[in-house]
């Protein structure tokens, strides 16, 4: 299973990279957004979900970066959070997010990934590749296709997203 990429529902896992030492923690911002309309997403997600805005309070205190992208679909998931790296300060991740869903559905992914996100950062022996694909080996679920890991925490988090926008918007709301 050694060549084999791993995918947490949408987790699938990325090389190591290392940094140098950071500003102290407080000053530095969790979620990243990388391009206008991943910022848009996040916007939205903390404006409309307080589920969301959950998500992303409990990785303000933590050590763990989470980049996030908008693009063409990743494998067969709607999204997907690889380990990139460690610094002697931090660890971090990134989020695809497949760009052919609706804003609404993409809100809602990124609540998922973000709860995959919290995971790890909840999870200080995470530090690397290895103890990632480790840790969503014994803590996740094995998905329906070979590498590929779940866990009911992170479906949760996306359905509650989905349910704070759907009760907060009409319909057509989505894009």
């Amino acid at each position: 299973m050694a060549g084999l990429p791993f995918v947490v529902c949408a987790l699938a896992l990325a090389g190591s990279v290392t940094a140098t030492l950071s500003p102290p923690k407080a000053a530095i911002p969790r979620l990243r957004p990388l391009d206008t309309w991943s910022k848009a997403l996040v916007a939205r997600g903390l404006e409309k979900s307080p589920t969301f805005r959950a998500l992303v309070d409990r990785l303000a205190r933590a050590d763990l970066i989470v980049y996030v992208a908008v693009g063409p679909r990743v494998a067969t998931a709607s999204g997907a959070l690889r380990f990139v790296g460690t610094s002697a300060t931090f660890r971090f991740v990134h989020v695809s997010l497949d760009q052919s869903l609706t804003n609404t559905e993409l809100v809602a992914v990124l609540g998922h990934e973000l709860q995959h996100a919290v995971e790890v950062a909840e999870s200080p022996d995470v530090r690397d590749l290895e103890s990632f694909r480790r840790y969503y080996q014994q803590q996740g679920e094995v998905g329906s296709e070979i590498g590929r890991f779940e866990t009911e925490a992170a479906r949760r988090a996306g359905r509650r997203v989905r349910e704070d926008l759907a009760g907060r918007e009409g319909p057509g709301a989505g894009r």
